[in-house]
């Protein structure tokens, strides 16, 4: 009996001895930084300035009024050529209004080449409901007043303005829209986020 009591008296000692170590602290992931991109709308290298009269290369003259774009599929490259897609980024952009800036949230740090976005939406989120979207959300119609809901889809780009036509002056609009008109447009910049 003696002996059970010696080994169970080890036993203890050993069990209490071998407690696994203090819990690690909790890894807490990079969720990445805010990204700011902005917009600034320049004619000639210059910046706009609403309603002024510029003359173009073609001796007509234009006065811009309003410029807005709809964006999405933000997407960025690293130096090595990785793709980082940022999901769920919409942007909502109004150069007159100033609202000339997009934040892209949880960017990956790290060093890279270029941006990508299209200007545009994925099918699919085009001809979505467009009720679904939160009043603050970029794709709130209430917001960006770029929803043609007669026919089932975004505008993804509106310029509007004025230009002279032989004298009197006349105004322009150009709505781009349907599926076939996303663009996608790239701009190469070596930048490092930290």
């Amino acid at each position: 009996m003696k002996i059970n009591v010696i080994i169970f008296a080890m036993f203890l000692i050993l069990a209490n001895g071998c407690k696994p170590n203090d819990p690690e602290p909790p890894v807490i992931e990079d969720k990445g930084v805010d990204l700011t991109v902005k917009f600034r709308p320049t004619f000639e290298g210059n910046n706009v300035i609403w309603l002024k009269e510029y003359i173009t290369g073609s001796n007509d003259s234009v006065a811009f009024d309003k410029v807005k774009f709809l964006m999405s599929e933000f997407t960025l490259e690293r130096n090595n050529g990785e793709l980082v897609v940022l999901p769920e980024a919409y942007a909502f952009i109004s150069l007159r209004e100033g609202w000339d800036s997009v934040i892209l949230k949880n960017v990956p740090k790290g060093d890279y080449k270029s941006i990508r976005f299209n200007v545009g939406i994925a099918s699919a989120i085009n001809h979505s409901d467009p009720a679904k979207w939160p009043l603050d959300h970029p794709l709130c119609p209430s917001l960006n007043d770029m929803h043609w809901g007669w026919s089932g889809g975004y505008i993804f780009n509106i310029i509007e303005g004025y230009y002279k036509d032989k004298g009197p002056i006349a105004s322009f609009s150009f709505h781009i829209a349907s599926d076939k008109n996303a663009r996608l447009h790239s701009f190469i910049y070596d930048y490092k986020i930290e």
